[in-house]
């Protein structure tokens, strides 16, 4: 039987596997208890206590693998709400790396997904979408959280939630998240382009202003714990 030593494989012989076989008979320790631990092992899952999971990277050589936070923002408040969640879990000691939705090619690699678009014409940014479309499979198989930044939020209602989350319908088509964020925005005219210029022209007036509520944003963000 091969075993690993440092990277090395190394020869287990017969007579050390009638020793540790004797060693389980006395202690008890039988086959189906080991695979029913390796099992609960295995359940725990990517979401692990961080120092478990911290002193099994270090063992195998490798950082701790972080968080994902990847968003799509035309006018920049949606990047700065990204930012401000991965500062909350960073604070709370979960590595998280945050990311335009743009310059991720494939999540499997992290041990979780927070995504997050700004709403434009009522559907999330073009490369949101097709983020989750790339991913699709991974995400289904990992922990994953969405977040959208709208103005129409900027009253925190019954009715105005109903609207937001209609315009996520086609996202929940794709991903099945845990958790959903609902924040409103902020309007900025001189920082908008002038695709979005044109469109906000047709639309009626938006007063400019800040409309982020930090508190429930950073509320959210810290509800997020390795599991």
């Amino acid at each position: 039987m091969l075993l690993e030593n440092g990277g090395k494989e190394t020869t287990m012989s017969a007579e050390d596997g009638l020793v540790r076989r004797e060693f389980f008979k006395k202690t008890g320790f039988t086959a189906a208890a080991s695979a029913l631990a390796f099992s609960a092992f295995n359940a725990l899952g990517s979401f692990a206590c961080d120092d478990d999971v911290e002193s099994a990277s270090r063992a195998h050589g490798a950082g701790p693998m972080k968080i994902l936070i990847a968003y799509a923002s035309r006018a920049g408040s949606t990047a700065e709400v990204a930012d401000a969640i991965g500062q909350v879990l960073r604070g709370n000691g979960i590595p998280a790396e945050v990311l335009p939705a743009g310059h991720v090619a494939d999540v499997s690699t992290y041990r979780a997904a927070i995504l997050g678009s700004a709403v434009r014409m009522g559907k999330w940014l073009p490369e949101a979408v097709r983020l989750v479309e790339r991913n699709q499979a991974a995400l289904a198989g990992m922990p994953t959280a969405i977040f959208t930044v709208c103005l129409t939020m900027q009253k925190d209602t019954p009715e105005n939630r109903r609207v937001v989350e209609g315009y996520l319908q086609p996202v929940l088509q794709k991903v099945r998240p845990s958790s959903i964020g609902l924040f409103g925005g902020k309007m900025d005219y001189s920082r908008l382009g002038f695709i979005d210029r044109l469109i906000v022209s047709k639309m009626k007036k938006i007063p400019e202003g800040d409309h982020r509520d930090w508190k429930a944003i950073r509320a959210w963000a810290g509800g997020f714990r390795p599991a």
